[in-house]
């Protein structure tokens, strides 16, 4: 029985589709795996293992769905959304906004004491502190001139200087906001604290959007604005005032106002609508009489509905008159009905050139937004599924985004006016995206692609050298947003199983799209409703399910890498195979994108199996830098750091002097990190990732003495810290945990495993004690190989082969399992030369796995992890025997 090899060198195909076990033909066999859960196929070629996800806070609406988007007001400043059944809730910093309970103000004095003192007077009685930071808002004075002192100084908070009574506290206001007396405190304004103690209600806004229309929500952003678009809806504005984040004041979702526009095609039956003064007159602001001698000419013959209130109709007196519109304000009949004029008239008249606005609640609002060339552009509604919006260039954050272009609105139509366009095809399409692209505006419906452009591509759009033009016949999903990967587009096709690779090929001279998705098809088989693309430190699009599986693809595609792999993350739902993954989104988190989540899970049958939904975000991956100790692979889970004090120097033996107090007690285990010496590397560095048991005297509280766990003594002779580390205490409990009631956890402590444990009153214990403590919910990791088939000089298959052993690649790796589906043995790297009572050191190097495979004509290996440690594979080489040859 010979002896042959193969090798695996990278595992850049992810996971194969089934359906290609015999093609061994294939470049991209030698490359995949049959199974590739819980790992990431690196750019560079190797699996590493996916880190665990940190639990951010429970959703407010736990039995409803909700929804995370992103929001970036610049390169430091990124937020997280979670939308959910008429609200919105903010995350940053990894954390939620939270700020403290809203008072209202019922007195504000200033006097001309130590520089000038603000006291702010309360209807009830606050839990103020001294130094919290306090937001002022909407106080006026008897003339209204003190409103810009009293406030904020252009938004910036205030700290808390007294609190002279119960419901009063003062501020430093150096300028008197009441000019010496001529004013005095009139009305109205409220407070909050935004930093400080007792922030414990989450930021929210109300928004229009119930559970059941969130998948259904577009957006874009434009600086600190965020457009948001719903069919059922008028489009939305979420923007960022100037302000500190936790600030209710600071954010505004109202609206998004278009004047004069946009408006179904002229009116070309001939039929009258007449406008009476109902005697308020015909200026801005009047209500006015609207009238149409028959219902045949309004809503395809229904007349007014009660759905066109709000809807804007646009008139002409006269032909040599300009236009002039009204919002409809009330509909009294299918005839009649009442409207705001927004523009004057000076009599009454009647017209037949008129037009009713395009968007409203009888005829539905926009599916999708984007820019492209400078414009706001806008796609679809219910009724005019195949047309197009654009503002006017430019001006999409002013009310005059759509000023009227026509030519019997203005007489000429200039370059930068707003446009509409419908797509003149041979299908109904419905607009489902829009996506800027560099040779033009990609616009993915429901039943093709198309490429909307100037005649020359890199030409400015007007709204009369616009065209567009068929590319592929392929849809788009619904719910699932295209991203763009550099030069290409990734979009969903319609049916929701396959992911495309819109591309403009030159040899074609048109884009093509090619499927990303055939070499795994069975990973996208029950759909994909949502996605996420991430940029750094890889590029993934992150796909969720309708099963609510968790779905990655790296795409590099200058690295001829496209790999999926598929994410179930820990804990459980009832009867389902894995926590329901139920919407992600990624935002900058220097110098890394984060993935958040929202994951659908039931806590453990003793606590009632209650459904609980719970924000969360992915660990960035464990840096080259990092030790076992930063390795977080637990999921739902959250980190305990023991309490630290930076270290000044050593003094005499054993005794450490600190910056600042150290506040600790007798017989307080400590734990020390970071130390480095000028010379005694030898003595002094043994103190590093050591544990010692502290004694010191009440008088000195910056000074402390240290002994070995035993009693025995330390003896240290360079007492000089070059670099200062710091100690840690130790603990023997960890709480904080109560989202994980009744379930079981991992611990990884001090960078060592300890046995699971079941979350009770919200706790678990540590033994032994441990100043650095990830816990949270176990997920496995596992990977194998596709059937191995060596190379030339023989082919195999037909022949029973065996494993004999393998040789596995390893970079900062600890733990785990190899071997195949029969057997698995555990991956041992400590070497007995380390010292008891050290976490092992993370592995890189070869380490030789023996397979107790038996002879059979398909063989393969398996790797796999459920504890929380890394696992980073970079080839696999395997050594087999072949009989019948």
């Amino acid at each position: 029985m010979p002896q042959i090899t193969h090798i695996q060198t990278n595992f850049t195909g992810g996971e194969l589709s089934p359906r290609l076990v015999g093609r061994a033909d294939l470049q991209k066999y030698n490359n995949s795996c049959e199974t590739l859960e819980n790992f990431i196929t690196q750019k560079h070629g190797g699996l590493v293992r996916r880190t665990g996800s940190r639990f951010v806070a429970t959703t407010k609406t736990q039995s409803e769905a909700s929804r995370l988007i992103p929001f970036q007001f610049s390169v430091l400043q990124t937020y997280i959304l979670e939308f959910g059944d008429l609200y919105v809730r903010f995350y940053r910093d990894k954390g939620r906004l939270q700020h403290g309970t809203v008072f209202s103000v019922s007195d504000a004095e200033w006097t001309n004491l130590g520089g000038g003192v603000a006291t702010i007077t309360l209807t009830a009685d606050h839990d103020f502190q001294i130094g919290d930071t306090i937001s002022v808002h909407g106080i006026t004075s008897d003339s209204n001139q003190a409103i810009n002192q009293l406030l904020f100084n252009e938004g910036t908070p205030f700290a808390v200087t007294g609190i002279p009574a119960a419901n009063q506290f003062t501020y430093a206001l150096p300028r008197d906001p009441l000019r010496a007396g001529l004013d005095d405190y009139d009305s109205g304004g409220t407070c909050v604290r935004v930093s400080g103690s007792n922030l414990d209600v989450p930021l929210e806004l109300v928004t229009p959007y119930l559970a059941s229309e969130l998948r259904d929500i577009k957006f874009v952003q434009s600086a600190d604005i965020l457009y948001l678009v719903h069919p059922l809806h008028p489009p939305q504005r979420l923007q960022r005032l100037v302000g500190n984040d936790a600030d209710p004041v600071t954010w505004t979702f109202t609206e998004f106002e278009v004047l004069d526009g946009p408006y179904l095609p002229q009116n070309t039956t001939g039929q009258n609508f007449s406008i009476t003064n109902l005697g308020d007159g015909l200026g801005i602001g009047a209500e006015v009489g609207i009238a149409i001698p028959t219902q045949t000419v309004f809503n395809g013959g229904r007349g007014f509905l009660s759905t066109d209130v709000g809807r804007k109709l646009s008139l002409q007196k006269t032909p040599s008159v300009n236009w002039i519109w009204l919002i409809i304000s009330q509909v009294i009949d299918q005839g009649s009905a009442r409207g705001i004029m927004q523009e004057s008239a000076s009599v009454d008249f009647m017209t037949t050139a008129w037009r009713a606005g395009s968007w409203s609640d009888t005829t539905g609002f926009p599916h999708t937004l984007a820019f492209h060339k400078s414009r706001l552009w806008f796609g679809a509604t219910n009724t005019q599924p195949q047309t197009l919006w654009a503002s006017r260039v430019g001006a999409f954050n002013e009310f005059e985004d759509f000023l009227r272009s026509q030519n019997e609105d203005v007489g000429i139509v200039l370059d930068d006016h707003a446009l509409v366009f419908t797509i003149d095809d041979d299908k109904v399409n419905t607009i489902r995206w829009i996506e800027s692209e560099a040779r033009g505006m990609a616009i993915l419906t429901n039943g093709g692609t198309f490429i909307g452009a100037a005649p020359n591509t890199f030409d400015p759009i007007t709204p009369i050298n616009f065209t567009v033009l068929r590319q592929i016949s392929d849809g788009a999903s619904q719910t699932a947003q295209p991203h763009q990967a550099g030069e290409v587009i990734l979009f969903v096709k319609s049916a929701s199983r396959k992911v495309l690779e819109l591309v403009f090929r030159f040899e074609d001279d048109r884009f093509v799209a090619p499927d990303l998705t055939i070499l795994a098809e069975h990973i996208t088989l029950s759909g994909i409703v949502e996605t996420a693309y991430q940029t750094e430190p890889d590029n993934i699009l992150w796909c969720v399910l309708n099963n609510g599986l968790l779905i990655g693809m790296t795409y590099e595609r200058p690295e001829k890498v496209v790999a999926w792999h598929r994410h179930p993350v820990g804990g459980s739902l009832a009867t389902e195979p894995h926590p329901a993954v139920e919407s992600v989104a990624v935002i900058r988190d220097e110098p890394d994108d984060l993935l958040w989540m929202i994951v659908k899970r039931t806590a453990s049958p003793a606590i009632g199996n209650q459904v609980r939904r719970f924000v969360e975000y992915v660990d960035p991956p464990h840096k080259d830098d990092q030790t076992n100790e930063d390795a977080f692979y637990v999921d739902a889970g959250g980190t305990f750091t023991g309490a630290n004090v930076a270290i000044s120097r050593l003094l005499f033996f054993n005794q450490i002097q600190t910056l600042t107090p150290h506040n600790l007690v007798n017989g307080q285990r400590v734990h020390f990190r970071g130390l480095q010496f000028s010379t005694d590397l030898g003595t002094g560095s043994r103190l590093n990732d050591q544990t010692f048991l502290v004694t010191f005297s009440e008088a000195n509280p910056v000074l402390f003495t240290i002994t070995r766990l035993d009693g025995s003594a330390v003896t240290i002779t360079d007492t000089h810290v070059q670099n200062t580390g710091r100690h840690y205490n130790e603990t023997d409990e960890v709480g904080g945990l109560s989202h994980l009631e009744g379930d079981t956890v991992t611990i990884l402590a001090d960078g060592a495993p300890q046995e699971n444990q079941t979350v009770t009153i919200g706790k678990v214990s540590i033994d032994p004690q441990a100043s650095i403590i990830h816990v949270g919910l176990p997920f496995k990791s596992r990977m194998k190989t596709m059937p191995l088939i060596p190379k030339a000089p023989f082919d195999p298959r037909g022949m029973t082969m065996r494993v004999d052993h393998a040789l596995l690649y390893l970079n900062r790796s600890l733990g785990g399992q190899a071997g195949d589906d029969h057997k698995l043995d555990p991956i041992v790297v400590r070497l007995p030369s380390k010292p008891a009572g050290v976490a092992t050191p993370l592995f890189t190097g070869v380490y030789k796995v023996a397979v107790s495979q038996r002879a059979d004509e398909q063989v393969q290996i398996v790797v796999e992890t459920q504890e929380p440690m890394p696992l980073n594979i970079l080839q696999i080489v395997s050594k087999m025997q072949v009989d019948d040859i």
